[in-house]
């Protein structure tokens, strides 16, 4: 059983800030700044701030999986890690259904030996998708426990670990209906599923 620390996940994404406020500039063009937010913003669901022009301002949640992830994933495809109970025992809930969280904008990001592109999603879109398509999710894919651990207690969670054209496709259906979503996840699905070849062709040939 392997558990995580909150701690050394907080650690994770201060030395991971640079990348992330790297693909955050390169995502929003009009972006003026990017900063990374203090701890008592991290609970709220919020690692970064991003300022666009005219001082609009954007709360950012990034979701950085572990280096290596990728040798779990089928076809090579890309797959999002959705917490539904920060703990299970006291009905504590994930990140994806905390009211507490301030969320604009969630991004799925990897290391770059993984895959080299991020993913990003409308927190109060995401949460709708997810909402609705959980159950069905939950039955095709496992709920997945999480052990964590902080200060010598010890909990446990757990996630639906849902492949990202299954999720793009439930993302776009919110926003503009069933066939075109289809239509796109298919297509989403073979381009990733292409690139991973071609990458795992590219490390073979190295």
């Amino acid at each position: 059983m392997q558990a995580f620390s909150f701690t050394d996940k907080l650690m994770e994404s201060f030395e991971k800030q640079d990348d992330d406020k790297d693909l955050l500039r390169q995502f929003f063009v009009f972006c003026n700044n990017v900063k990374k937010t203090e701890q008592d913003d991290d609970l709220k669901g919020i690692d970064y701030i991003v300022e666009l022009r005219k001082g609009c301002q954007i709360a950012i949640d990034v979701k950085r999986r572990t280096k290596g992830c990728s040798k779990y994933w089928k076809n090579g495809v890309p797959e999002a890690s959705l917490e539904i109970w920060s703990d299970k025992e006291k009905r504590t809930p994930g990140w994806l259904f905390d009211k507490r969280k301030e969320t604009d904008v969630i991004v799925f990001a990897f290391d770059t030996d993984d895959y080299n592109k991020p993913f990003f999603f409308s927190y109060p879109i995401l949460r709708n998708a997810v909402s609705r398509n959980y159950d069905s999710w939950r039955k095709a894919y496992g709920e997945k426990k999480q052990y964590n651990m902080e200060d010598g207690r010890t909990w446990v969670g757990s996630c639906v670990i849902v492949p990202m054209p299954v999720l793009i496709a439930a993302y776009i259906i919110e926003i503009c209906g069933g066939s075109i979503a289809f239509e796109f996840a298919l297509r989403v699905s073979g381009e990733l599923k292409s690139r991973a070849i071609n990458d795992n062709r590219q490390t073979g040939a190295a």
